[in-house]
């Protein structure tokens, strides 16, 4: 079995559009809000780069990614509603993610991870099961539903 992930990099329309600063291979942002240096300007998913600590980083997976969306929007909102003062957990990342990882025969291993806890990241393995693919399953069509309106 060979398992292999390409060189992740940012678009060449992201590299030139001067939001990544020299030295940089990815957007700055508020590590909470996903703000950039710039007024009125965010970053989400694969373009920024969130330091944990000097050896890690937020992983570039969609589930981060939507969690960072669904919190740019909310601040957005706040902001035409003129909500600026008003700090929810909504719009604030918490830097949680999951995934699932297929591995044959109808089963699936499970991993949930916080970046942010207090005493340093944090990441649950669960083994493959039956369980955890039938999750994975329910995941995938809670997703579709949600994003394509099923």
């Amino acid at each position: 079995m060979l398992i292999g992930i390409p060189p992740h990099k940012v678009p060449a329309v992201i590299r030139n559009s001067g939001l990544i600063r020299q030295g940089q291979n990815w957007i700055n942002v508020d590590k909470f809000t996903l703000k950039t240096d710039y007024e009125n300007v965010f970053a989400i998913g694969d373009v920024n780069g969130i330091k944990v600590n000097e050896n890690m980083a937020i992983p570039k997976a969609g589930i981060f990614a939507e969690a960072q969306a669904k919190v740019v929007s909310q601040q957005i909102i706040d902001d035409i509603e003129n909500n600026t003062n008003r700090l929810s957990l909504s719009s604030r990342f918490d830097g949680k993610g999951f995934c699932f990882m297929e591995t044959g025969d109808k089963k699936a291993g499970y991993v949930a991870a916080d970046f942010y806890n207090e005493q340093g990241p944090t990441a649950l393995l669960e083994p493959p099961s039956e369980e955890s693919y039938k999750k994975k399953i329910d995941f995938e069509r809670s997703k579709l539903n949600e994003w394509l309106l099923l």
